[in-house]
């Protein structure tokens, strides 16, 4: 006959769990078990209809002597994706970074992924942004496969999607924007270079290619594209539409990435008239960004801010003369931003790959490490176990496990460890590293189709000693301090100068 009362949330306020940030009900009803015991020596309670996102659980309605630390045990649950990919370096802000994103992607991973495991368990389509991250990490695809079978059957006449799947009565429709509806093309893009796995593609090819068509009757007189909520969530402000970025520039630039992509896809597919559509509309896009987006005298990108400059870096709309001009001006925005992070989720998915992959990893490396606000030591520095919705600490008023800021988690695989798939399904494969003084040793570990890839340094003064493991059956090779070399299957033990 005893009651005890269970309440489960992520902020405590020093007299009891606040929840008031994450529930749409009335607060004393959010997350809140209330168990009568039966008077056994063991007493378990396992919810059938729910499951919880938690970092503190309010035990109330116990004797002291039953207060013990033995009193509760909690059951992690997820989607059953195996382990394919493990990160491990010398800086310990990176190692738990990686940790907390891992915590964050399997939480929100439910069958399809979600934005959240303890408020609205929503599967938000901008979690395409992320499929590198899980794929790199986890065995997702036949998540992500799954998920993709509800999207195309949540497209309209039009051929919009909406910006949450699954949905009743199309809510959400056409409210993300492109961000979002990248999905269409994104997911089954990571499946097919991460796993070399076409079929998902194939499912979704006449999605896509609607998709496109809705695109390109969207455009304004200019062939531009503005329409959902752009760089949602900037770092640093309270205000989730306070981005500098114009949403012409982010959806007008995504949208000629996903042309670029869907034009390579089809032509994997052998589908033609597609392939040709695809380019065509890119082409155009492209040829509007830089026309209307783009100071060609100081190569600096409407909104003057690091997600501008960075998003026409990342997708290629600069020409390869003026990619040295426009990589020191994004440089100064940064300088002028003095050193921090200034981006939304549009820019924060490609900031840090962007400055790595122009020689500036140790600056990525520092905007994320710095202890002050905004960055992701930051975080840490809280107490932070999992990755949160907004950088303003505000006491619980905003999410504190959401994967959307998760990029950091791909950029140690793809950047600082450098594992990079060359050709789908990592058939070719280029070991380029980002090396720097902040991390002096570094172990990263992927599960590729062809077995293990193992990529391990350590710098010892000017000398930096690899040692690389490749399965068979691949072509790999090295790319570090000017050199190219070789890489054979099994074991190479390489040391190059810094």
């Amino acid at each position: 006959g005893q009651e005890i009362r269970l309440t489960l949330g992520e902020y405590w306020d020093g007299t009891r769990v606040n929840n008031k940030g994450v529930t749409f009900d009335p607060v004393e009803l959010a997350q809140v078990d209330r168990y009568i015991c039966k008077g056994e020596a063991e007493e378990v309670w396992r919810p059938w209809f729910s499951y919880y996102g938690f970092q503190y659980v309010f035990v109330e309605g116990i004797r002291p002597d039953q207060a013990t630390s033995s009193l509760l045990t909690y059951q992690v649950e997820h989607a059953a994706v195996a382990e394919r990919g493990r990160f491990a370096c010398s800086d310990e802000i990176l190692n738990q970074l990686q940790e907390m994103t891992r915590r964050s992607a399997l939480a929100n991973l439910f069958f399809f992924p979600t934005d959240c495991p303890q408020r609205e368990k929503h599967g938000w389509t901008d979690a395409n942004q992320q499929a590198e991250l899980y794929l790199l990490n986890f065995s997702a695809e036949k998540n992500y496969r799954e998920w993709m079978n509800n999207i195309r059957k949540s497209q309209d006449e039009t051929g919009m999607l909406p910006s949450i799947v699954p949905t009743s009565d199309c809510w959400g429709m056409g409210l993300g924007g492109l961000y979002w509806d990248a999905v269409v093309v994104n997911v089954p893009w990571a499946i097919w270079k991460y796993r070399g796995e076409l079929d998902c593609f194939r499912e979704n090819a006449t999605t896509a290619f609607r998709y496109l068509h809705f695109l390109s009757r969207k455009r304004d007189e200019r062939g531009l594209l503005n329409f959902g909520i752009g760089d949602w969530c900037p770092v640093g402000k309270a205000e989730p539409r306070d981005f500098r970025a114009p949403v012409t520039l982010v959806d007008t630039t995504i949208a000629y990435d996903i042309c670029r992509k869907a034009g390579e896809l089809f032509d994997a597919a052998g589908m033609g008239i597609e392939r040709d559509y695809a380019r065509g509309l890119g082409a155009e896009l492209r040829k509007a960004a830089r026309e209307h987006l783009l100071d060609r005298e100081t190569m600096t990108v409407e909104g003057n801010c690091q997600t501008s400059q960075a998003s026409f870096l990342h997708y290629g709309l600069f020409e390869p003369e003026e990619i040295p001009q426009a990589v020191e001006r994004l440089r100064e925005i940064i300088r002028a931003d003095k050193g921090f992070m200034d981006m939304g989720i549009a820019g924060g998915v490609l900031l840090f790959h962007t400055l790595s992959r122009y020689g500036y990893g140790d600056l990525a490396y520092e905007m994320i490490t710095r202890p002050e606000f905004p960055s992701y030591r930051y975080w840490v520095d809280l107490g932070a176990t999992t990755l949160w919705e907004y950088w303003p600490f505000e006491k619980g008023e905003r999410s504190h496990s959401h994967p959307m800021f998760g990029t950091p988690a791909s950029y140690l695989f793809t950047e600082l460890a450098g594992i990079r798939s060359e050709a789908p399904g990592y058939a070719a494969l280029k070991i380029r590293p980002v090396l720097f003084d902040g991390v002096r040793r570094l172990e990263c570990r992927q599960r590729i189709p062809a077995g293990e890839v193992s990529v391990q340094y350590e710098i010892q003064g000017e000398t930096v000693r690899f040692r690389i493991g490749i399965p068979g059956g691949i072509s790999a090779r090295l790319v570090f301090g000017g050199r190219e070399l070789l890489l054979k299957a099994g074991e190479n033990a390489v040391e190059l100068p810094l």
